[in-house]
C-alpha cells in the first residue's frame, strides 16, 4: 500500500522506484549517504545518454570533494542499477533532510526474585538462542505487569 502512494512522488522526482532513496547508504558507503541526498533524476532527451542525478550536499568544502570523486560514485550507482543509468552528477548545495534516530531500547529490570523465577521456568530450554528471546520477552512481560499494579 505505501508503494502505490509513494511511487507517483517518486516518479515525479525522476525515481522510478525508492529503491536508490532507501539503500543510498549500501550503494555510495556511509561516509558519502552521512553528507548526501539523492534528490531527483532527470532523463535525458535523447534514450541513448544517461539521467543526470541532483544530488543534495550538507556542506560546501564536501560538495568539492564529491565533484573530484564523481567517476568513482557514478561507477558505483551505475553497478548498482546494473546498467549506464547516471551520465553526470549534479551538486546541489544546501540542508539535508533530518534522518530518524532509532531510540535504544532499555532492557527492563527485575528484582532479583523474578530473575530467578523467570530463570528456573526456563531451564529446560536447551537452545541458547530461543532461551534468551524467552528470557527477554519474559522480563517485558513481567516488567509490564508490575508497572500495571503500581
Amino acid at each position: 500500500m505505501a508503494e502505490t502512494l509513494t511511487k507517483p512522488i517518486f516518479k515525479k522526482r525522476g525515481f522510478g522506484e525508492a529503491a536508490i532513496l532507501n539503500e543510498w547508504e549500501t550503494v555510495v558507503g556511509p561516509e558519502i549517504a552521512h553528507h548526501s541526498c539523492p534528490e531527483r533524476l532527470a532523463k535525458s532527451r535523447d534514450q541513448e545518454r544517461g539521467a543526470v542525478l541532483h544530488l543534495r550536499v550538507g556542506n560546501g568544502a564536501y560538495a568539492t570533494q564529491l565533484i573530484h570523486q564523481e567517476p568513482q560514485l557514478i561507477e558505483r550507482i551505475n553497478g548498482y542499477y546494473g546498467y549506464k543509468a547516471i551520465e553526470r552528477i549534479k551538486i546541489i548545495q544546501g540542508p539535508l533532510p533530518k534522518k530518524e534516530v532509532k531510540a535504544k531500547q532499555v532492557e527492563p529490570v527485575l528484582d532479583q526474585k523474578q530473575t530467578e523465577s523467570l530463570k528456573s521456568k526456563l531451564s529446560h530450554i536447551e537452545d541458547p538462542e530461543l532461551r534468551e528471546a524467552l528470557e527477554g520477552l519474559g522480563r517485558s512481560v513481567t516488567h509490564k505487569q508490575n508497572t500495571k499494579k503500581i
